[in-house]
């Protein structure tokens, strides 16, 4: 997370496009294989070599590593006190009238997964912000990010 932070913006973009495609072939599988995949620590992992394409995956150690890479030397973003605004002020922004218990209250929705999985992707696709060339992707990415990691 540390590093994603860090990284420039075209790095940010490409590691939450490829999440997204992980994602959608973890729901391909099901929404309990999603739930699972999303969040571990709640209801047990999956092994996602057996979920998701080997392309994807190759792509997403390709991009972890080049972000990785990216995030260190002069080119490495700087977070903003604006760019963590997003992050601290709750998901009321992408999902009118929710608060940071629908993220906590994960574990007490194991029964749920189909709702929280649509809730976590609603988190990145709804706002369309992952557009190429999108001045703001990046540090909107990061403001997402570092919010949905609230758990």
């Amino acid at each position: 997370m540390a590093r994603l932070q860090q990284a420039p913006d075209a790095n940010v973009v490409e590691y939450m496009k490829i999440n997204l495609e992980q994602i959608a072939q973890a729901q391909a599988s099901g929404d309990d294989v999603c739930f699972r995949f999303l969040f571990p620590a709640v209801k047990g992992g999956i092994n996602p070599v057996k979920v998701i394409s080997h392309e994807v995956l190759a792509r997403r150690t390709e991009s972890d590593a080049r972000m990785m890479r990216a995030a260190y030397g002069p080119n490495k973003h700087t977070v903003t006190p604006q760019e963590k605004q997003p992050g601290a002020g709750g998901y009321a922004g992408y999902w009118p009238g929710a608060g940071t218990a629908l993220r906590a209250g994960y574990r007490h929705h194991v029964r749920s997964e189909q709702r929280c999985r649509q809730r976590e992707s609603g988190l990145w696709t709804g706002a369309g912000f992952l557009v190429a060339g999108s001045g703001a992707a990046g540090s909107e990415c990061r403001g997402r990010r570092s919010f949905s990691a609230i758990a």
